[in-house]
């Protein structure tokens, strides 16, 4: 695999533009090095330029693989664009690692408890509140019996925020409530759309 196959293979892979271009210009330095350590005047130049080439490949991959890796591991931010390409907002996607849910169920009120574990770091550091975006609630057939998007903005304390969802109307049973967003926000700031995927199972009784 050649750097234009690799360098095609990372731009298949759904990141920012910015963030492609970081990890395809440090694995390209990294085989460039490799590279520069071949002598080209030895006899047996053409054998060990075949495994040099092996051994670039297999750095490259390498490189791309933990660069991925850690690019994907982590939050980042996405422009919101209108149909002529002007940028209108931003948004923060893959936020999955960076905050961890559970539920408990009092009455007929379910107690979302959503912790950020990373509150030093952007953009968390700078919310204020939290409310919930869109999220569905399904039993354990996979039925989907509720979904939707959460109306109020609660404050964050130390770290964590409680959310209350009514469960009126659901008969007793064991329930799964997936949720793939939040909304941050601050006074006088822009509402800031946190993107992931979040489960936490609750029971009903």
């Amino acid at each position: 695999m050649d750097y234009s196959q690799l360098k095609t293979g990372v731009e298949k892979i759904e990141m920012p533009e910015e963030m492609q271009e970081r990890i395809i210009q440090k694995c390209r330095s990294a085989s460039m090095q490799k590279m520069e350590g071949i002598n080209m005047n030895t006899p047996m130049f053409s054998n060990r330029k075949k495994i040099a080439v092996i051994e670039i490949a297999a750095a490259f991959c390498l490189c791309m693989a933990v660069a991925v890796s850690a690019a994907v591991q982590g939050g980042y931010f996405r422009d919101i664009t209108n149909w002529t390409g002007a940028v209108t907002g931003e948004a923060y996607e893959q936020a999955t690692e960076e905050i961890e849910v559970r539920a408990t169920v009092e009455q007929e009120t379910l107690c979302l408890t959503a912790t950020i574990l990373v509150p030093d770091s952007a953009p968390y550091r700078e919310l204020e509140a939290l409310l919930l975006g869109r999220y569905k609630i399904v039993d354990a057939a996979g039925n989907v019996l509720a979904e939707g998007k959460g109306d109020d903005a609660f404050t964050i304390t130390e770290s964590e925020v409680v959310i209350p969802l009514s469960l009126e109307g659901l008969a007793s049973g064991s329930y799964k409530l997936a949720v793939s967003s939040f909304v941050g926000t601050k006074k006088a700031d822009q509402p800031l759309e946190i993107s992931g995927n979040w489960e936490c199972s609750f029971t009903v009784q």
